[in-house]
Protein backbone atom coordinates (compact mmCIF):
# COMPACT_ATOMS: atom_id res chain seq x y z
CA UNK A 1 0.00 0.00 0.00
CA UNK A 2 1.14 3.35 -1.20
CA UNK A 3 0.70 7.23 -1.82
CA UNK A 4 2.45 9.15 -4.26
CA UNK A 5 3.58 12.64 -2.82
CA UNK A 6 3.76 15.92 -5.10
CA UNK A 7 4.78 19.12 -3.98
CA UNK A 8 1.17 20.96 -3.92
CA UNK A 9 3.36 24.14 -6.05
CA UNK A 10 3.98 22.60 -8.69
CA UNK A 11 6.68 25.19 -10.48
CA UNK A 12 8.73 24.44 -7.18
CA UNK A 13 11.49 21.92 -7.46
CA UNK A 14 10.53 19.95 -4.85
CA UNK A 15 10.56 15.91 -4.47
CA UNK A 16 7.92 13.54 -5.27
CA UNK A 17 7.99 10.69 -5.12
CA UNK A 18 5.90 6.87 -3.54
CA UNK A 19 5.98 6.43 -0.11
CA UNK A 20 5.05 2.91 1.45
CA UNK A 21 2.46 2.26 3.86
CA UNK A 22 2.25 1.73 6.93
CA UNK A 23 5.75 3.16 8.16
CA UNK A 24 6.49 4.48 11.65
CA UNK A 25 5.28 7.89 11.94
CA UNK A 26 8.65 9.24 12.75
CA UNK A 27 10.09 8.12 9.43
CA UNK A 28 6.59 9.32 7.70
CA UNK A 29 7.36 12.85 9.05
CA UNK A 30 10.93 12.50 7.49
CA UNK A 31 10.11 11.77 4.53
CA UNK A 32 7.24 14.14 4.23
CA UNK A 33 9.80 16.85 4.89
CA UNK A 34 11.34 16.35 2.19
CA UNK A 35 8.93 17.67 -0.68
CA UNK A 36 9.30 21.13 0.84
CA UNK A 37 6.05 22.38 2.18
CA UNK A 38 2.37 21.47 1.41
CA UNK A 39 1.83 18.12 -0.33
CA UNK A 40 -1.27 16.66 -2.07
CA UNK A 41 -1.73 12.95 -3.22
CA UNK A 42 -2.01 12.73 -6.80
CA UNK A 43 -1.98 8.62 -6.90
CA UNK A 44 -2.52 5.56 -4.44
CA UNK A 45 -2.61 2.06 -3.94
CA UNK A 46 -4.90 1.62 -0.81
CA UNK A 47 -7.92 -0.56 -0.21
CA UNK A 48 -9.92 2.50 0.31
CA UNK A 49 -10.57 6.12 -2.08
CA UNK A 50 -8.96 9.06 -0.69
CA UNK A 51 -8.36 12.44 -2.08
CA UNK A 52 -5.28 14.74 -2.81
CA UNK A 53 -5.74 16.43 0.21
CA UNK A 54 -5.92 13.67 2.72
CA UNK A 55 -3.64 13.79 5.67
CA UNK A 56 -1.01 11.35 5.33
CA UNK A 57 -0.34 10.94 8.65
CA UNK A 58 -4.10 9.53 9.04
CA UNK A 59 -4.15 7.63 5.81
CA UNK A 60 -1.12 5.61 8.23
CA UNK A 61 -2.65 5.63 11.39
CA UNK A 62 -5.39 3.60 9.65
CA UNK A 63 -3.13 1.10 7.56
CA UNK A 64 -1.31 0.60 10.99
CA UNK A 65 -4.39 -0.21 12.75
CA UNK A 66 -6.15 -2.28 9.95
CA UNK A 67 -2.56 -4.48 10.07
CA UNK A 68 -3.81 -6.04 13.36
CA UNK A 69 -6.76 -7.78 12.09
CA UNK A 70 -7.37 -11.02 9.83
CA UNK A 71 -8.44 -10.08 6.53
CA UNK A 72 -6.94 -9.99 3.10
CA UNK A 73 -6.32 -7.03 0.74
CA UNK A 74 -9.16 -7.81 -1.26
CA UNK A 75 -11.79 -7.95 1.47
CA UNK A 76 -10.78 -4.71 2.97
CA UNK A 77 -10.93 -3.04 -0.35
CA UNK A 78 -14.39 -5.30 -0.90
CA UNK A 79 -15.64 -3.82 2.49
CA UNK A 80 -14.43 0.06 2.16
CA UNK A 81 -15.94 -0.39 -1.69
CA UNK A 82 -19.69 -1.40 -0.20
CA UNK A 83 -19.61 0.75 2.74
CA UNK A 84 -21.53 4.18 2.61
CA UNK A 85 -18.62 6.24 5.39
CA UNK A 86 -15.60 7.75 4.48
CA UNK A 87 -12.46 5.68 4.86
CA UNK A 88 -11.88 6.36 8.47
CA UNK A 89 -15.81 5.37 9.73
CA UNK A 90 -15.47 2.25 7.71
CA UNK A 91 -12.33 1.64 9.64
CA UNK A 92 -13.77 2.29 12.53
CA UNK A 93 -16.21 -0.28 11.90
CA UNK A 94 -13.57 -2.71 10.73
CA UNK A 95 -11.82 -2.58 13.83
CA UNK A 96 -14.88 -2.61 15.96
CA UNK A 97 -15.92 -5.67 14.08
CA UNK A 98 -19.13 -4.24 13.09
CA UNK A 99 -19.40 -5.84 9.64
CA UNK A 100 -20.00 -9.23 8.12
CA UNK A 101 -17.88 -11.21 4.86
CA UNK A 102 -19.16 -14.35 3.73
CA UNK A 103 -17.06 -15.55 0.86
CA UNK A 104 -20.03 -17.46 -1.12
CA UNK A 105 -17.93 -18.60 -4.25
CA UNK A 106 -14.15 -18.88 -5.22
CA UNK A 107 -13.29 -19.10 -9.16
CA UNK A 108 -16.37 -20.41 -9.88
CA UNK A 109 -16.59 -18.79 -13.40
CA UNK A 110 -19.81 -21.35 -14.67
CA UNK A 111 -21.78 -21.35 -11.78
CA UNK A 112 -23.98 -18.08 -11.41
CA UNK A 113 -24.59 -16.79 -8.48
CA UNK A 114 -27.94 -14.93 -7.46
CA UNK A 115 -29.61 -13.57 -4.69
CA UNK A 116 -31.43 -16.56 -3.93
CA UNK A 117 -27.75 -18.54 -3.55
CA UNK A 118 -26.64 -15.49 -1.78
CA UNK A 119 -29.87 -15.72 0.60
CA UNK A 120 -29.79 -19.39 1.54
CA UNK A 121 -25.94 -19.27 1.81
CA UNK A 122 -26.74 -16.84 4.72
CA UNK A 123 -29.52 -19.25 6.29
CA UNK A 124 -26.69 -21.84 6.01
CA UNK A 125 -24.27 -20.11 7.96
CA UNK A 126 -26.41 -18.78 10.75
CA UNK A 127 -26.25 -15.13 9.49
CA UNK A 128 -29.60 -14.65 9.30
CA UNK A 129 -32.08 -15.24 12.23
CA UNK A 130 -35.20 -13.80 11.15
CA UNK A 131 -36.28 -17.63 9.49
CA UNK A 132 -35.28 -19.40 12.74
CA UNK A 133 -34.62 -22.86 12.21
CA UNK A 134 -36.31 -24.64 9.25
CA UNK A 135 -37.05 -28.04 9.06
CA UNK A 136 -35.57 -29.89 5.96
CA UNK A 137 -38.86 -30.30 4.56
CA UNK A 138 -39.89 -26.81 4.51
CA UNK A 139 -36.43 -25.54 2.73
CA UNK A 140 -38.05 -25.88 -0.56
CA UNK A 141 -41.35 -23.78 0.15
CA UNK A 142 -39.16 -21.05 1.16
CA UNK A 143 -38.93 -17.47 -1.65
CA UNK A 144 -35.58 -17.12 -0.86
CA UNK A 145 -35.58 -14.24 -3.33
CA UNK A 146 -37.87 -12.56 -0.60
CA UNK A 147 -35.63 -13.65 1.96
CA UNK A 148 -32.84 -12.23 -0.36
CA UNK A 149 -35.14 -9.04 -0.36
CA UNK A 150 -35.45 -8.73 3.52
CA UNK A 151 -31.80 -9.09 4.12
CA UNK A 152 -31.09 -6.25 1.59
CA UNK A 153 -33.44 -3.48 2.36
CA UNK A 154 -34.01 -4.62 6.23
CA UNK A 155 -30.73 -6.18 7.10
CA UNK A 156 -27.96 -3.57 5.04
CA UNK A 157 -26.59 -7.32 3.20
CA UNK A 158 -25.45 -6.88 -0.41
CA UNK A 159 -23.55 -9.01 -2.95
CA UNK A 160 -20.29 -7.76 -4.40
CA UNK A 161 -18.23 -9.92 -7.52
CA UNK A 162 -14.78 -9.90 -7.45
CA UNK A 163 -13.99 -9.52 -11.48
CA UNK A 164 -10.48 -10.73 -11.03
CA UNK A 165 -11.22 -14.11 -9.07
CA UNK A 166 -14.73 -14.47 -9.91
CA UNK A 167 -15.76 -14.61 -6.29
CA UNK A 168 -18.68 -13.82 -4.99
CA UNK A 169 -18.93 -12.57 -1.52
CA UNK A 170 -21.99 -11.36 1.08
CA UNK A 171 -21.20 -8.20 2.54
CA UNK A 172 -22.98 -6.62 5.54
CA UNK A 173 -21.49 -3.55 6.62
Amino acid sequence: MKIYIENAKRNTYAREGWINLPIAEGELSKKLNLYCGETIITDYNLPFNITEYENPHIINEVLQNLLDINLTYIELKILFKMSDGDFQETAKKILNGEYQLLEINKNNEFKIIDETDVAYCLYENDLISFLGKLSDDLIDYIDWTQVWNTCNMSKNWNIFVDSKSLTTYAVNI
